[in-house]
């Protein structure tokens, strides 16, 4: 793994430095670490720095529960954020914050070094994983379009799918690399499909 930029998100100081503490001791990851206290003041800091995990305690002086974790995840969308609980109420939205959007979640009497170590790595993975996952869906639907631009604008055989080409031939769907026709055409046949309906008839 990389080397990381952290933000860590906590208004109890004493848990702050607790997390930032853990952090320092991980052997295996390398990150450079930021503060902030509050919601405002963590959206005032991100622009300045290329952010790939967020540990968020969704409890702030300015902001609560899903709204603070809507505000991170729409500021950083392709950041892993990892939930820091440090009460029972929060202990028990933990699948609903992995729901909407947390990569993982760790209670505050647990963060350890360890806990710490797996919870990134976890994290960073999973939302790897799903950025991949999301690309993939946009490219499928991207080529969908892209289909449904050529039985929309381009000249195609309704009995073999054969695309009429600029050179006024008949060409395989995979085949094909001119340029998008305009004008929208009627139902038609290629030659062969032409021929061999007519041996029907």
């Amino acid at each position: 793994m990389n080397q990381l930029t952290t933000l860590i998100i906590e208004g109890n100081e004493a848990s702050r430095k607790q997390i930032k503490k853990a952090l320092e001791t991980t052997e295996e990851i390398t990150t450079s670490i930021i503060e902030a206290e509050s919601l405002a003041h963590s959206v005032g800091l991100i622009p300045h720095y290329d952010i790939d995990v967020v540990l968020l305690n969704c409890e702030l002086p300015d902001s609560q529960g899903f709204n603070t974790l809507r505000t991170i995840i729409a500021t950083l969308p392709e950041a892993a954020i990892i939930i820091i609980a440090d009460s029972e109420d929060q202990n028990k939205l933990a699948s609903l914050y992995l729901h909407y959007g947390a990569q993982d979640y760790l209670e505050c009497r647990n963060v350890s070094c360890a806990s710490l170590q797996r919870a990134i790595h976890y994290g960073v993975d999973r939302k790897r994983f799903l950025q991949e996952k999301n690309d993939l869906l946009c490219d499928l639907n991207d080529a969908l379009d892209k289909i449904s631009t050529l039985e929309t604008y381009l000249p195609i055989c309704c009995g073999c799918s054969k695309i009429l080409g600029e050179d006024n031939r008949w060409h395989r769907l995979d085949e094909y690399h001119g340029k998008v026709f305009i004008k929208k055409s009627e139902l038609q046949l290629c030659p062969v499909c032409t021929d061999d309906k007519h041996s029907e008839a």
